[in-house]
């Protein structure tokens, strides 16, 4: 957690040609859509790449749009999608959004969305000054 936690205060303390977070106006895509999306975040972002094959999933981050981006391999339930996590700051402190696009099965989706859903909560609360809210 120490080092997810180092990795969110350099994305947020860095900046550099934005990549477009959400692509499509609907989190159903179509497996073109992954592909092409998949395609521009790997030759955009390629220096970032972090594969880690025992989630079956790769990570791609952007320091100028404060964020980073798993896709599933082919082995996971989910696949093919992906989880954007971007971190944010307003009055209330800095918080981490978290949004994803499927075009394979939903509840494995669903699954895998709320476990970054899960793991972002829990890194704002540790980002908090002692005693702030979460927004």
């Amino acid at each position: 957690m120490r080092s997810f936690l180092f990795a969110v205060i350099a994305l947020v303390a860095t900046g550099a040609a934005a990549l477009e977070l959400a692509p499509y106006d609907s989190p159903k895509v179509t497996p073109e859509q992954f592909e092409q999306y998949h395609a521009a975040v790997a030759e955009e972002l390629s220096d970032s790449h972090q594969p880690y094959p025992e989630y079956a999933l790769e990570t791609y981050s952007d320091p100028v749009t404060r964020s980073s981006i798993a896709f599933t391999l082919p082995s996971h339930p989910a696949h093919p999608a992906w989880v954007t996590r971007q971190v944010a700051e307003d009055e209330n402190g800095i918080y981490i959004e978290v949004s994803g696009f499927f075009a394979g099965d939903p509840t494995a989706f669903a699954r895998l969305l709320g476990q970054y859903q899960a793991i972002s909560a829990q890194a704002t609360q540790k980002m908090q000054p002692s005693g702030a809210l979460s927004p």
